[in-house]
């Protein structure tokens, strides 16, 4: 085989593996959340995040629940909510009202170590993952940092309406994972040196070609 049949092989193989991690198995769909955020207190709930083509938005007076979110009208859920994907809409809260999904928030997220006194988290790494019951149904993903007050009195948090100690969640359009930036650029170096060995090959061969010409 020749290097350049083999390297036609190897970026073929490359290829395919950047198509499988990036876009999963075939046949599912998943969204990415890109921006919006979610804040919570032990009372109240609310966000609006998006991605391309959907948002979900909602009011939740059950609070702060460990990051775990029911988008569906439950005894540990209250209050209205809708999801759109595309032409299709989910809503909770409202008459009809449906179960729209679910959504995990993960955190390492700190207590407060002296409980009544203000406490103030620096922003720290979060996911997200859940689905949504939306049309033909969505796996959904996202990413960000969270921030966290906890508060003596609510003045301190400066909310009049909204209670003391909160968590506020905003997502960010996510990276790209290392290992597929690995394959893209290791694929791109190949190639490079696939193009500039070929080229340093090229006028010699024409040499040879033109000495053989001439001998004969």
């Amino acid at each position: 085989m020749s290097r350049e049949a083999l390297c036609r092989r190897i970026l073929q193989a490359l290829l395919g593996g950047i198509l499988c991690l990036g876009f999963g198995t075939a046949g599912t769909e998943a969204l990415t959340i890109t921006g919006g955020g979610f804040v919570f207190s032990p009372q109240l709930g609310q966000g609006f995040a998006s991605g391309d083509d959907f948002s979900i938005s909602f009011l939740d007076q059950a609070g702060f629940r460990g990051g775990h979110l029911d988008f569906s009208t439950s005894p540990f859920s209250c209050c209205l909510g809708q999801i759109t994907v595309g032409p299709d809409t989910c809503n909770w809260g409202f008459v009809p009202s449906a179960n729209c999904g679910f959504l995990t928030l993960t955190a390492a997220i700190p207590l407060n170590p002296v409980p009544g006194e203000p406490f103030t988290i620096d922003p720290i790494p979060f996911t997200a993952a859940g689905h949504l019951n939306v049309g033909p149904g969505f796996d959904v993903f996202g990413q960000g940092s969270v921030t966290g007050r906890y508060c003596s009195v609510p003045t301190d948090c400066q909310g009049f309406a909204f209670p003391p100690d909160r968590l506020t969640y905003s997502f960010s359009v996510p990276e790209p994972p290392a290992f597929l930036s690995f394959l893209t650029g290791f694929g791109l170096v190949l190639t490079l040196r696939t193009l500039s060995s070929k080229g340093r090959r090229s006028p010699s061969s024409k040499s040879s070609s033109a000495a053989t010409a001439s001998d004969s």
